[in-house]
């Protein structure tokens, strides 16, 4: 099962990579993905996405590159995951009376139960994240 998807892990380890460095260290979007051998444009949709969220600033140019915006200490992981897969859409195949009467149930209960994952997340930070990565 996966719990989070691609995006969500390229922007985990986006940020965590900037936590390991330098709070004043612009650090370019080419060092990261080879870093974790990753796509360059992929990393990219997912520093804009980051930047426009606050979490961290963006530049372009000579002098370039990312940083965090915030310290690691406040970024709570179950906002930031919630941000990053931009809520968690769950949806039913069938469109028969019974399965989506069935679908609406199991997605309320299914709501519940993230919701309360995001509240345990929320008790992580982004610093937790790389200190347990150690």
């Amino acid at each position: 099962m996966k719990l989070i998807n691609t995006y969500t892990r390229l922007g985990l380890q986006l940020l965590g990579y900037l936590a390991t460095v330098s709070p004043e260290q612009r650090v370019n979007v080419q060092e990261i993905a080879l870093y974790y051998q990753v796509s360059h444009y992929h990393l990219t949709k997912v520093v804009g996405h980051l930047n426009r969220l606050g979490y961290i600033q963006s530049r372009r140019g000579r002098h370039g590159g990312i940083l965090l915006n915030r310290s690691p200490e406040t970024i709570q992981l179950g906002y930031l995951i919630q941000a990053l897969e931009q809520g968690y859409p769950l949806l039913c195949p069938d469109h028969h009376r019974h399965t989506v009467r069935f679908c609406h149930s199991v997605f309320r209960i299914l709501t519940i139960g993230l919701e309360a994952l995001f509240i345990q997340f929320n008790e992580f930070t982004l610093i937790d994240l790389v200190v347990m990565n150690d």
